[in-house]
């Protein structure tokens, strides 16, 4: 198995990067950052929005396999949701350069973004009805509908993984966790919206890595949830990361706008295909996170 790579700079790609190496299957790593390749790992710096760059790149290059993790995500509240149509793009770009016929399997990486949710309890399984309500979930969706249709032209097996909500080292994002931890580390304050007692389920980012290349060897081929099927509150994740760090967190809270949402989220049908996986635990996880960072 040789595999080719989107993504291999970001924070989900390059943890796939170093699992794929730790068990020496051999990569094609396509970046916007340059670096030197290694062994087992070709990097080449790419733009996906040059159409004809990807095309010349890929050109009598061999792989078998493919996981496309590139994709522009939400970093800053004020992001320009326009700008997220270039998921779309990047995906159409790919698959405009893949040649059909060499390629004996492939791995989207989704989000779970896409499907509809409401205020209060919301159960997320693979036939939850999607209705993206946002630039990046819809841009996300619209890549799975371009590759399920190729997948189904060319008649090659597709797993498009669905992940929940991904922490852990590395993460460059304003999102909840890292926000947390770096305020912490900073003896700034965190605003929390809301009473705290909102579930999420939150995915260590290794464990979504080593999920993916499991995926990979398997083969496996449909829709699946990339979660725990576990729910922890935003109070819980503070209270870990208090307990680590020996110290309290300087909390300011705010009226929460919009209403409460707690998301509960299958993963039955991805286990019944890979098996029992075991997952870090939440605490273990915060612990090597806040740890990682500065």
């Amino acid at each position: 198995m040789k595999i080719l790579l989107t993504g291999a700079s970001g924070f989900l790609g390059e943890t796939i990067l170093e699992e794929l190496l730790r068990q020496k299957v051999k990569v094609i790593a396509l970046s916007r950052k340059k670096r030197n390749s290694i062994k087992n790992c070709e990097f080449i710096k790419i733009n996906l929005l040059k159409k004809n760059e990807i095309k010349k790149v890929l050109h009598k290059k061999n792989f078998d396999t493919v996981i496309d993790v590139a994709a522009i995500i939400p970093t800053q509240k004020k992001d320009n949701e326009k700008r997220y149509s270039n998921n779309f793009k990047m995906t159409k770009n790919l698959l405009d350069a893949i040649d059909p016929g060499m390629l004996k399997y492939a791995i989207k990486i989704s989000t779970i973004d896409v499907y509809a949710s409401k205020d209060g309890i919301n159960r997320l399984n693979e036939k939850t009805k999607t209705k993206p309500t946002n630039g990046y979930a819809f841009s996300k969706l619209k890549s799975e509908a371009l590759w399920s249709s190729w997948s189904k032209k060319n008649k090659t097996p597709l797993g498009i993984l669905r992940s929940t909500q991904i922490f852990g080292e590395k993460d460059r994002t304003n999102k909840f966790i890292p926000t947390l931890i770096r305020a912490s580390k900073n003896n700034k304050k965190f605003i929390l919206k809301g009473d705290g007692n909102d579930k999420r389920d939150y995915l260590y980012v290794k464990d979504a890595a080593k999920i993916a290349v499991i995926c990979a060897k398997k083969k496996i081929n449909g829709i699946f949830n990339l979660s725990t099927g576990r729910q922890v509150s935003l109070n819980q994740i503070i209270k870990h990361v208090e307990r680590h760090c020996m110290k309290k967190i300087i909390l300011t809270k705010q009226i929460r706008k919009k209403g409460k949402r707690d998301f509960i989220v299958s993963n039955k049908k991805l286990l019944n295909k890979i098996g029992n996986y075991r997952f870090t635990q939440i605490y273990t996880a915060l612990k090597k996170t806040y740890d990682y960072f500065v």
